[in-house]
């Protein structure tokens, strides 16, 4: 399996250097292999291919002909200099590529000190990029994907806004590294996305059902077209290979093969660099369908979670697979299950200390015995169908608790027993605490202690005390965003 996913992937990149053309390349589609020689920058002098060496980052692709005006250059190269020196990130990149030789003052005037910079010559452009001696054309990608196609000298456009979009939508897909392929390269979801994309896909084996137009719109009731989608089918809640599409101009997908005991689940990516996980419902719609993200007092939440302080595992199938109502104080394990009782509580608070009702949290563990399913074939399911598990949601004093067991450690491994923890704000963003650890396990070391003490809405250490019935009882609190990457953006969206 392994030597035919080292297969796809080199026939994947040649395909991708085999592209003739650059014209026209729509939002999603991979931009393809350029071999260029480096005139400035990290490779001058050397032969490197932007996309087959640095396509998995994210940044700028940018085309302009020899005949460019010098003072055109400079203005561009100062501008998109800027938004580079803004980002501040060694994973945003800057290509410069120059249609044949330029002339030495032109190529002074394309260099730049910003990190990440590259100038370059290639042979000819297609010339259906340049409707004009002087045009340019640039290219916003993340994980060779193309987010945005505009002319770089166009003051209108806010490459700010394309820039930090793509660096969210690289955090995004980088929590899905692919490890397999080559573990030096931190290759995101994205990377394995087919080269083209569709609204239509088959998802099912029933010819005799019929095509169902399924149409994404936003929390304002917005047509969401060119959002990019890993679909998958989850029949018996076993989980099948993501199919790739994206919406059409109006938002929608068109799906055939679906019979009614189809369920799909979606993460979505979205050209402004949001992501989202959605349960879509396949069946007859007379209106747009708002992605159902989790459900609260049987009533479907519409919009989007923003996913922050990535990685998050599984935050498709998490939020996807919600309950439709929730209490505050929820059961892992009941009474019959093996292991020792434990009670976990604790107080959802924002960053001023304030209780927080109303924030969900998802909790799942192992069993006694150290396993999330006692079925051994069952170790590919994600961690929303872990066996014992529980969804509560903190009430009007921030409260929340958990019945449950002691978990077991994993057999054969020395890691301490945890419990997962995420945390979902509706209607603002999603995040994964990280673990609840047991300061009396003999399993804790002082590498994992530190760790913890900088989890995600604070430590994740928790003191377990032993009551006279023979149970367990900790606490574990949370502060909302604390050490969460990215929690600003969530939180510009708070309207409380």
């Amino acid at each position: 399996m392994r030597h035919l996913s080292i297969l796809l992937f080199v026939l994947l990149v040649l395909l991708v250097g085999c592209t003739p053309a650059l014209a026209g390349v729509p939002r999603w589609d991979a931009l393809p292999a350029l071999d260029v020689e480096h005139l400035a920058g990290p490779h001058a002098g050397t032969r490197v291919c932007p996309m087959c060496r640095y396509g998995y980052d994210a940044g700028l692709l940018v085309l302009v002909p020899a005949a460019l005006a010098e003072g055109a250059a400079a203005e561009m190269s100062g501008r998109l200099g800027d938004v580079a020196r803004r980002i501040g990130d060694e994973r945003f990149r800057a290509f410069i590529v120059v249609e044949g030789t330029p002339a030495p003052a032109l190529l002074d005037r394309l260099r730049s000190d910003a990190p990440g910079w590259h100038v370059a010559r290639g042979e000819r452009f297609p010339d259906a990029l340049f409707d004009s001696p002087d045009r340019s054309v640039a290219y916003v990608f993340a994980q060779r994907r193309v987010l945005a196609q505009f002319d770089p000298r166009d003051t209108s456009i806010d490459v700010d806004a394309h820039a930090h979009a793509a660096m969210r939508l690289l955090a995004a897909t980088y929590a899905h590294a692919v490890s397999d392929i080559d573990p030096d390269t931190p290759k995101g979801k994205l990377w394995l996305a087919p080269m083209h994309l569709d609204h239509r896909a088959r998802i099912g084996a029933d010819d005799s059902a019929p095509a169902r137009r399924i149409c994404l719109v936003d929390a304002a009731g917005r047509p969401m077209p060119g959002t990019l989608l890993a679909l998958r089918s989850v029949p018996s809640m076993r989980v099948r290979p993501s199919q790739w599409l994206r919406t059409d101009d109006e938002g929608c997908l068109s799906l055939s093969g679906a019979d009614a005991t189809v369920e799909l689940h979606a993460e979505g990516f979205v050209v402004d660099g949001s992501a989202f996980a959605a349960q879509l419902d396949t069946q007859p719609r007379d209106m747009p369908l708002r992605p159902r993200l989790h459900r609260t007092d049987g009533s479907a939440v519409s919009g989007r979670e923003r996913v922050v302080g990535l990685p998050c595992e599984d935050c498709a199938d998490i939020l996807a697979t919600a309950p439709t109502s929730f209490a505050s104080q929820a059961s892992l394990a009941d009474l019959s299950e093996p292991g020792e009782r434990l009670h976990v509580s604790g107080v959802v608070r924002d960053r001023s200390g304030h209780p927080r009702a109303g924030v969900i949290l998802f909790a799942y563990q192992t069993d006694a015995a150290g396993l999330y399913h006692p079925d051994p074939r069952a170790g590919g399911l994600p961690s929303a169908q872990a066996r014992l598990r529980g969804w509560v949601r903190s009430d009007s004093d921030g409260r929340y608790r958990l019945d449950t067991i002691r978990p077991g450690h994993y057999p054969g491994r020395a890691v301490p027993a945890h419990i997962h923890l995420h945390v979902v704000e509706p209607g603002r963003c999603t995040w994964y605490a990280g673990d609840i650890l047991f300061s009396d396990d003999p399993l804790l070391d002082t590498t994992t202690r530190a760790e913890s003490n900088r989890a995600h809405g604070g430590s994740g250490i928790v003191d377990p005390r032993r009551g006279s019935d023979g149970s367990w009882s900790a606490e574990r609190d949370l502060m909302l965003g604390l050490d969460v990457a990215g929690y600003e953006a969530c939180r510009a969206t708070d309207s409380s």
